[in-house]
């Protein structure tokens, strides 16, 4: 429990929600507090400088001094409590020195890094981290609905408020830039629910896979730019042609048939890539590792996917 620290809340729920967690803690403000008393400029630049990163202290246009820094030195801000919902912030903050202590709360709450107090907090979030991105843990539906608070208080629509909710946390898990994790939810909700409702999620995962390709290793695999609808960071377009990338394998993973795709043989290193990616998304890691290795030691002209194969082995603290 974070408490008797001073906290930035993004949401009356949240101010909520800490003042009633926390004996000794203070909110700086909440919206519906800075409105009434004239401060929500205030805060409303502060949750600004949050977004853009601008943590340097600047002069702004009206001559006052920014960065998310002055402020919450200033104000002895220790604690972000952010609502899950909010895909941008959460995005922001991966950026930052601000750390989640959490993955899977209605609120998260950041701390810094540099935060001695909380380094135990720190360390459970990342280990958390690691079990739902890179072990064969998967989603239950049924399970998450009756641990979320909301059901055991809402008489009626529980199936759509279990949905609702679901989503939130495929959603927040993207924002946290932990993109297999939320495709892991975005798999339970297509086999439970319409497909077509999460396609744009699942498009969007494939699009941060894709930046995550790009910004760590400087290339793109395929298919995450074809799932991702052609959102190529890079100059080059391999040729897809004579592979199994059809509309026929795009249908079935987007409704979740991965058992279905994976039932594909693989005879190019794209291939066998896509393939390692789909098996991570179905949760079998051991599958996964052995298509990566396959798509090294497939003889190909386009040695992208060699040096992403053995990005991807070396998060598992695998040898190609």
């Amino acid at each position: 429990m974070i408490e008797s620290e001073v906290a930035w809340c993004d949401s009356t729920h949240a101010g909520g929600l800490y003042c009633y967690a926390s004996e000794a803690g203070r909110c700086w403000d909440i919206p519906i507090r800075a409105q009434i008393c004239g401060r929500l400029h205030e805060l409303d630049l502060f949750r600004r400088d949050l977004i853009r990163n601008r943590e340097s202290r600047y002069r702004r246009p009206d001559g006052t001094w920014g960065g998310w820094w002055v402020t919450a030195e200033n104000r002895g801000i220790e604690i972000l409590l952010v609502d899950s919902e909010e895909t941008e912030l959460h995005e922001s903050l991966q950026l930052t020195e601000w750390k989640p202590t959490d993955i899977d709360s209605p609120i998260i709450p950041y701390v810094k890094a540099s935060n001695v107090a909380h380094q135990q907090e720190l360390i459970r979030c990342l280990q958390a981290q690691d079990i739902v991105s890179f072990t064969d843990w998967s989603f239950n539906i049924d399970q998450y609905s009756t641990s979320q608070p909301y059901i055991a208080f809402h008489w009626t629509g529980a199936e759509k408020l279990s949905k609702s909710a679901v989503l939130r946390q495929a959603r927040l898990f993207n924002g946290l830039g932990l993109h297999v994790a939320s495709l892991k939810v975005l798999l339970a909700l297509r086999n439970d629910f319409d497909p077509a409702e999460f396609e744009s999620d699942v498009r969007l995962c494939h699009r941060g896979l894709a930046s995550r390709e790009w910004s760590e290793v400087g290339l793109n695999s395929l298919f995450h730019q074809w799932i991702g609808h052609g959102e190529t960071l890079v100059e080059f377009e391999p040729d897809r042609n004579g592979m199994f990338f059809d509309d026929d394998f795009e249908a079935d993973y987007l409704a979740g048939n991965l058992n279905k795709c994976l039932q594909r043989h693989a005879t190019t290193a794209q291939e066998n890539f896509a393939l390692a990616m789909i098996a991570l998304e179905a949760s079998n890691v051991t599958g996964a590792i052995q298509y990566w290795q396959a798509a090294i030691q497939t003889e190909s002209s386009d040695s992208s996917i060699d040096r992403l194969s053995k990005y991807w082995l070396k998060l598992f603290d695998v040898g190609a």
